[in-house]
Order: C-alpha cells, then sequence, then structure tokens
C-alpha cells in the first residue's frame, strides 16, 4: 500500500533554517501545501531564504514558549527543531518543555510528528538500533554535544505526555 501524497495541508514545521528542515519545507510546498516554518529568525538572510523558499516564516522560542505568530487552523505539526547549546537548562527548555508547550498551543491538530534521533540509544557501536534497544548518553559518551542524548531523551518523554494531555495524535 502507498501512502496518499500529502497535498492542500497547513504545516507548521519547527527548524526550518535546519538541514532536515529546509529541503523537507521545499518538497511540502511543491506538493501543494501551505507551509509555516518556525525559527527564532535572528538572522534576517535566514528569514529571506524561508520566503524565498515558498515557506511563511513564523518566529517561535521553544526555549521561552513564545508562540505568538504562530496561526490558527493548522492541519498538521512536524517538529524538527533542536537547541544544541550544551547547556542543560536551556536545552531542556527547548527541547523538552517547549515541545510540550508547543504541543498544547497546537492541541486541534490532525497530527504532532516529533523527530527524535538514534542519539537517544546506548552507544554500541555501527549495529542498527530497534525502538526497543536501551537508552542512553549517546553523544556524552562520544564527546560531544553532551546535552543532546538526554535532551532528546526528554522530549520524547514530554511529547508522550503531551500527547495524552492534550489529545494530539504524535
Amino acid at each position: 500500500m502507498t501512502p496518499a501524497p500529502l497535498t492542500g495541508a497547513k504545516i507548521l514545521l519547527t527548524g526550518v533554517t535546519g538541514q532536515v528542515a529546509g529541503p523537507l519545507a521545499r518538497n511540502l510546498v511543491a506538493a501543494g501545501n501551505t507551509v509555516y516554518g518556525t525559527s527564532r529568525f535572528a538572522d534576517a538572510d535566514a528569514r529571506a531564504k524561508v520566503e524565498a523558499d515558498g515557506v511563511i516564516p513564523v518566529a517561535i522560542d521553544l526555549e521561552t514558549g513564545s508562540f505568538d505568530e504562530i496561526p490558527d487552523g493548522l492541519d498538521y505539526v512536524i517538529n524538527m527543531a533542536v537547541a544544541k547549546s550544551n547547556n542543560f537548562d536551556r536545552d531542556l527548555a527547548a527541547n523538552a518543555e517547549g515541545v510540550a508547550l508547543l504541543m498544547e498551543r497546537v492541541k486541534g491538530v490532525k497530527a504532532f510528528f516529533h523527530c527524535s534521533s538514534c542519539a537517544v540509544y546506548e552507544p554500541n557501536g555501527h549495529v542498527s538500533h530497534v525502538e526497543t534497544d536501551d537508552l542512553g548518553d549517546n553523544h556524552r559518551a562520544m564527546g560531544f554535544m553532551t546535552t543532546y542524548s538526554i535532551s532528546k531523551i526528554a522530549a520524547e518523554s514530554a511529547v508522550k505526555y503531551a500527547s495524552k494531555r492534550f489529545g494530539v495524535p504524535a
């Protein structure tokens, strides 16, 4: 069975200035969707690039829970944003608490897709992971992005909670 293409939807895509969300935004626009791309947009050039891609820029801040520009009437949210400051307070505020607050703000959507990472799993060399593998502080063990794995694990937990609490399929 092949899924039907997503077209004609109003989609909020977080982290639109990132390496993964940027190309995804362009593909969603090309498929006929209205895409609202979020970032802090501290850089005017980043906002201009997003607009040039046909994406409607929406400034949000997951760390502070600032969501004033998010439009109503969204169909879907795709969360690709991630904070990687190596400061646990800031990264947990953005990646876990902020995502739960975002889910509360958009609680009428059909679905909320949260992008996690293989970094949530215990390091095991180059063996492929399965979803039931043990969680672990993967990136700290590797010596870089010391807050990343833990904040992504916390984000998964926050999304599970918010999905139940606000009735948002995730």
